[in-house]
């Protein structure tokens, strides 16, 4: 490669590496080619950031190819708004979501150092806290195993947790606290804490989501012909290996 010689053993550890990745979706022709797409940018790439007038006394070569990439992709431009509006409305089905919950819960695990009945006692002394009036925040804080937030899970969608947990809590309504129950990790109490429905998740929602997207993509197809020209304008022989 531009007189560099590489050898075999390296495009061999590409492949390997590859078919471990890829294996289940790529041919073995399509392995091969890639893996020496792959080692001859590398090396190019390498070769480029070395010789690169614009990297001044910059030592670290890593940080010489990021920005060489940077350049690559720099005209690129974020997408507008009406590019993104029209990714939207083209790709609603990607955007349903399930009907997802917010809840918080107070947990005491059951391990091989805290027995079940333990357990039981601790979950117990937590009922009758938010029985006589405590916030359900302050009694996770002070008995749940997974005091962090607060007790509070964020939202998700059913299926997301284990069966039991969701079988006790998705049937709460909004500001409901369920009684004790059991899963395979110990003993719960829950409080739903919101609601959504199942539907399409508004633009509002996923417009900096979307322009990321549109914007990755821009630079991906930039970075593609970068590459292209540098092997067109590059001497890259592949040579059977001598024996």
């Amino acid at each position: 490669m531009n007189d560099e010689v590489v050898d075999d053993s390296v495009l061999r550890e590409e492949r390997r590496s590859l078919q471990a990745t890829h294996g289940g979706e790529l041919s073995h022709e399509e392995i091969g080619r890639l893996a020496r797409r792959t080692l001859a940018l590398r090396v190019l790439l390498r070769q480029k950031a070395e010789n690169d007038p614009e990297a001044g006394e910059e030592p670290d070569l890593n940080l010489r190819i990021e920005r060489l990439l940077a350049r690559a992709s720099a005209h690129v431009e974020r997408p507008n708004r009406k590019e993104i509006d029209t990714f939207y409305k083209l790709n609603r089905s990607r955007f349903v979501m399930p009907e997802t919950i917010r809840a918080a819960h107070i947990v005491k695990n059951v391990t091989e150092t805290f027995s079940r009945d333990e357990a039981l006692v601790q979950i117990n002394l937590a009922k009758e806290a938010l029985g006589g009036g405590a916030e359900f925040s302050k009694v996770a804080e002070q008995f749940s195993d997974c005091p962090d937030n607060s007790g509070d899970l964020g939202w998700f969608a059913r299926g997301s947790m284990v069966e039991e947990f969701d079988d006790h809590v998705f049937p709460l309504a909004e500001g409901e606290t369920s009684g004790v129950f059991e899963t395979r990790f110990g003993f719960h109490i829950a409080l739903l804490i919101g609601r959504r429905a199942a539907g399409i998740q508004p633009l509002s929602l996923l417009r900096e989501t979307i322009a990321r997207e549109l914007f990755e993509r821009r630079k991906r197809r930039a970075l593609d012909k970068y590459f292209d020209a540098l092997l067109s304008e590059s001497r890259v022989e592949w040579r059977a290996a001598a024996r």
